[in-house]
């Protein structure tokens, strides 16, 4: 029997349970499928799977269940091509893009503290906000403005961290590089079971970490590997109560653990930059991610970073990877094997970010950069946009209006159009629609 002799309601069914991509393939078979596939129902389905993973910003289950599927469509597009107000249609110089609707945190922060742009973070679904602050790592609810959750360390300094936000943003793996005495650290913490585990690199070079399904990425100055998450099995410590990082032992990457793939990442001109990793999963097809990776000059004394008008050699560099799973892989991972179809990645272009533009990228390929002529010192900012070829290159599409002037660049969310920064000793969240 074929797939399209089978009942209409059986159709409906396995429409249900395919991802946006198969769905949308469907639909192009011939006009039976096409009105199964536009449906209502198919489109609650598609948006209630994408909303507990993280997808979909401040939006409940009830809220997707009564929505009309106009906006159901027109939400599952955002996610791919940025917020309306972002459009050249919608923003330009004489109208900025505002937000419609902000949030102002606050944090106690020290007078004089210099923050950088890694230190803040939106957390699918823009309901958590995590900030490293001069007392530490915090996370902050955005609903009422309460810290529900910090990580303190007087001898080392919080370098860089990640979040893998579960059950819809009820729980998450995190992860929290760190660095005082070579070689530079990553703390992975289990918010489910309280638990922790220390990785780190035979080299004292940078390392930055993130997660995908089964699997956590490293990326150095040098390559980016993957590693399979069941390989720390049995390494991981009760974090109940204080941390106590030098007691426990730490897995060397490379040398205790083999990555399942692994790519260069580093130019030949660039002298031991600074790495910005950020793994973002497709919203359209499952098992698929867009890794950007940013490469920066070591100047720490800068708040904004530099672009392609320096040298050659210092020079920002930006690339972006497509990781792919295979049907089988996040099964095989998750009992135990390493058996499975073998990950995919695959580079798709090398980019140079606009001029003082966030180390902070979208998936649609957004990011903010100052206009030339503020120099810092503004709260409006240009909305850049990556094109789509792989030779790479970056188009103007408007601005966007902050409500303060931020201390340092702005960071942006991966799907929602949410701008977060410091401002005034202030930690503000702006939402775009």
């Amino acid at each position: 029997m074929k797939l399209l002799d089978l009942p209409l309601e059986l159709l409906l069914i396995v429409l249900c349970f395919c991802d946006v991509s198969s769905v949308v393939s469907a639909s192009q078979t011939n006009k039976m499928v096409h009105d199964l596939a536009s449906s209502r129902i198919v489109w609650i389905s598609l948006v209630s799977d994408l909303q507990p993973r993280g997808f979909v910003d401040r939006l409940s289950a009830a809220d997707v269940r009564v929505m009309p599927t106009s906006d159901l469509v027109a939400l599952v597009r955002r996610l791919v091509v940025g917020p309306a107000a972002w459009s050249p249609t919608q923003s330009s110089a004489e109208h900025p893009s505002h937000s419609a609707s902000h949030v102002v945190l606050r944090p106690a922060i020290t007078p004089g503290h210099r923050f950088s742009q890694h230190d803040v973070a939106v957390l699918p679904p823009g309901e958590h906000v995590l900030l490293n602050n001069t007392r530490g790592l915090e996370c902050w609810r955005v609903s009422d403005g309460v810290r529900v959750w910090r990580y303190k360390s007087e001898s080392e300094r919080v370098t860089a961290f990640a979040a893998d936000v579960q059950d819809g943003g009820k729980s998450a793996n995190l992860v929290i590089c760190i660095s005082g005495a070579p070689p530079h650290r990553g703390i992975v913490f289990d918010w489910r079971s309280k638990t922790y585990c220390k990785v780190g690199e035979s080299a004292s070079h940078w390392i930055a970490l993130d997660f995908i399904p089964g699997h956590f990425i490293a990326t150095s100055h040098e390559r980016i590997e993957v590693y399979l998450m069941v390989a720390l099995a049995g390494r991981w410590v009760p974090a109940e109560g204080t941390v106590h990082l030098d007691e426990t032992e730490t897995v060397v990457l490379g040398r205790r653990m083999s990555p399942v793939v692994a790519d260069s990442v580093r130019p030949k001109a660039m002298r031991s930059p600074m790495v910005a990793v950020t793994v973002q999963p497709n919203p359209l097809v499952h098992g698929t991610f867009r890794v950007w990776i940013f490469l920066y000059p070591t100047r720490p004394h800068l708040q904004v970073p530099l672009d392609g008008h320096d040298a050659d050699d210092e020079a920002t560099h930006l690339f972006c990877f497509r990781l792919g799973l295979g049907p089988d892989r996040a099964f095989a991972a998750l009992a135990g094997a390493s058996e499975g179809r073998p990950l995919q990645l695959r580079r798709l272009k090398t980019l140079r970010p606009p001029r003082e533009a966030s180390r902070c990228i979208t998936y649609a390929g957004h990011t903010l950069a100052l206009p030339e002529a503020t120099a810092g010192r503004d709260s409006q900012w240009v909305i850049s946009r990556a094109t789509p070829t792989p030779a790479g290159s970056w188009e103007s599409v408007g601005l966007v209006k902050l409500k303060r002037r931020p201390h340092v660049a702005p960071v942006v969310t991966t799907y929602g159009g949410a701008v977060a920064y410091v401002a005034r000793r202030s930690l503000i969240v702006q939402y775009f629609e």
